[in-house]
């Protein structure tokens, strides 16, 4: 994702965006791998890398249009470095479902087409809700 993120802000016409099919392809439904696709869920996990040295585990609710970030070392990064690591799933993903067949069609997402696709929104759990790596 991050890798296509220079090239989708400099797009002026971001509907149009030519998304490679690994983007698509992954939230499409593939009975062969036993994934459901994201037509039919509500809640997607993946794992994110920031900084090159520390992961944490993203939720997307698609319904909620929420990004929450499950991070379980909360030191080594402050808010504002975790919502820049963000920035380009927050932005991405709204024009992304757009091009996956069925998602389009929920009535419970907010893709309008007829204006700019609203952004994800950002959340990082806080510390007592997630539990921490405890320094030695």
């Amino acid at each position: 994702m991050n890798g296509r993120w220079d090239a989708f802000r400099r797009t002026s016409n971001k509907a149009k965006f030519l998304w490679d099919n690994q983007f698509t392809d992954y939230a499409k439904r593939y009975t062969d791998h036993f994934q459901r696709g994201w037509a039919e869920v509500d809640k997607v996990y993946y794992p994110l890398n920031i900084g090159s040295n520390h992961w944490v585990l993203v939720q997307i609710d698609l319904p909620a249009h929420i990004l929450t970030v499950y991070d379980s070392n909360q030191a080594l990064y402050d808010d504002a470095h975790v919502e820049q690591a963000m920035r380009p799933m927050m932005k991405m993903l709204p024009y992304i479902l757009l091009n996956v067949e069925g998602v389009t069609d929920r009535a419970d997402l907010d893709l309008t087409t007829t204006m700019k696709p609203r952004d994800f929104d950002v959340r990082r759990l806080l510390p007592n809700v997630v539990p921490q790596t405890a320094k030695r």
